[in-house]
């Protein structure tokens, strides 16, 4: 299980990877982002590393989820 730590907080955002998988398919990903509050392009993202975790807080920030 992840939790997104916010300045020190845990929020109520998290997810769950399993470790038994070796690949995930598009129905489990697109879980993971709702999860997450990401649309699955920004998941993609996430996932290949061109999105921040800055970036990634900007987007929670801007659609209202986290507040600092």
């Amino acid at each position: 299980m992840f939790w997104l730590e916010v300045s020190g907080r845990r929020t109520s955002i998290r997810t769950r990877i399993s470790h038994g998988a070796r690949e995930y398919d598009d129905h489990l990903l697109s879980l993971m982002a709702r999860q997450l509050y990401l649309t699955r392009k920004e998941l993609n993202q996430v996932l290949d590393c061109p999105m921040s975790g800055e970036d990634y807080l900007r987007i929670l920030i801007q659609r209202g989820i986290v507040r600092l």
